[in-house]
């Protein structure tokens, strides 16, 4: 499995992996939370000596390097710290007097009040969750008075292929993106200097790309994810005979679930073909079940149009993650290898293989000792407690975040 895989790269004697010093890849970060990997971002600086927010891996929110750490008061300067960026101030007992001999300086960063005033912009939600948005130093100001935050576009930018490195300026009223290439991979496909420059400049060339920024924040490149399991008919008249699962680093959990309810509903309609076929509800309920983007049906039925990009909100949607994997289950008894903290009395779902999923209660939770246990706080530890299901070995175990 992915998790072990990596774990065992990293020697495996470990707690959690602590990341920090620069922002983590958003995908990468998506990755890592999926398949159940111990990490967590921590925040800070040199002036604190030098942490200012942390998050046990077990609390750790994807894209959020933590909360403020103990005997640390943090603030966000903003009129409305949860949707509008405002820079970062912390004060407390780890926050340095000053720079040595140097007043001006220390004047500029801490004021009268004892905070310090870190230079990055960001939010805060209502668990007291930090989110970095950028260094007001690099915030750019747009035509029309809009801020706009070069880190998030280059980190969109980073994804693309091709792409090693890039750094978002500002020319006058426009944003230029300045791309180094990524060598080995030139190298490897065997492209000239000419084939680079016609990739790089084969979708907008000439053409610049307009920015703006709501309250909820600003969102480039934010389109929707296909999702066809509702039109299985049309997809088949129009000589569709397979699917491919886009994207880069799919989780095995992801492609499990995609292919079963896909699986799953083609094989209903093979059955009983019908123009007015409807897949049950629990093969629809299935894609909404992993790590996605807003569903759209793409450009199947003609332009999309605003249908296409999310305006309102990124990221993606995740209520639901796996808790653990089904290790043998034997005299009324499951065992598990956990992979997200689970709880005594917790609802989960057992995913079957072409039919709908079995919810069971987690009763009489005991750990490998044997000891009985109010929660599942170990990853790879393995678990037993009481279910009269008979679940076979690798099935995936999942619940909803929703209900923590």
């Amino acid at each position: 499995r992915v998790c072990d895989k990596l774990t065992e790269a990293l020697g495996g004697n470990f707690s959690e992996v602590i990341i920090g010093g620069a922002a983590l890849n958003r995908e990468i970060e998506e990755l890592l939370h999926d398949i159940g990997f111990r990490y967590t971002v921590g925040y800070g600086a040199t002036e604190c000596a030098p942490i200012i927010t942390y998050n046990d891996y077990t609390r750790q929110v994807v894209g959020s390097c933590g909360r403020n750490v103990i005997h640390q008061e943090l603030m966000i300067d903003s009129p409305d710290p949860v949707n509008i960026p405002g820079e970062i101030l912390t004060r407390g007992l780890n926050v340095m007097l000053g720079y040595y001999k140097n007043e001006e300086a220390t004047a500029t960063t801490l004021d009268k009040d004892g905070w310090y005033h870190t230079g990055d912009l960001g939010t805060m939600d209502a668990e007291g969750n930090v989110f970095i948005k950028g260094r007001s130093k690099n915030m750019l100001l747009g035509a029309n008075g809009q801020n706009i935050y070069p880190e998030e576009i280059e980190d969109k930018l980073s994804n693309m292929s091709l792409v090693n490195e890039c750094l978002v300026v500002q020319r006058g009223q426009k944003l230029v993106g300045l791309v180094y290439p990524d060598q080995e991979q030139i190298a490897t496909l065997g492209l000239s200097e000419s084939d680079i420059e016609a990739i790089m400049e084969r979708t907008r060339q000439g053409e610049y790309f307009p920015v703006e920024e709501t309250a909820s924040g600003t969102y480039i490149m934010n389109s929707k994810d296909m999702c066809m399991i509702e039109h299985i008919p049309e997809l088949i008249k129009a000589g569709v005979s397979s699917f491919k699962i886009e994207g880069r680093a799919k989780t095995e959990y992801y492609t499990a679930v995609v292919t079963n309810a896909y699986r799953s509903a083609v094989d209903a309609y093979l059955a009983a073909p019908s123009n007015d076929f409807k897949p049950a509800q629990w093969m629809v309920d299935e894609v909404y079940k992993i790590s996605h983007r807003d569903y759209c049906t793409g450009f199947f039925f003609g332009s999309p149009r605003d249908d296409a990009q999310i305006y309102y909100k990124g990221g993606y949607v995740r209520s639901w993650e796996v808790a653990a994997i089904a290790v043998k289950s034997e005299n009324g008894t499951l065992t598990v290898s956990q992979r997200n903290r689970f709880f005594e009395g917790d609802e989960l779902e057992i995913m079957n293989r072409g039919k709908e999923p079995t919810v069971i209660t987690v009763r009489n939770l005991r750990n490998s000792l044997g000891e009985s246990v109010d929660n599942a706080p170990n990853p790879m530890a393995e678990f037993t407690f009481d279910c009269d299901a008979d679940v076979p070995a690798g099935a995936f175990i999942r619940r909803s975040t929703d209900e923590k």
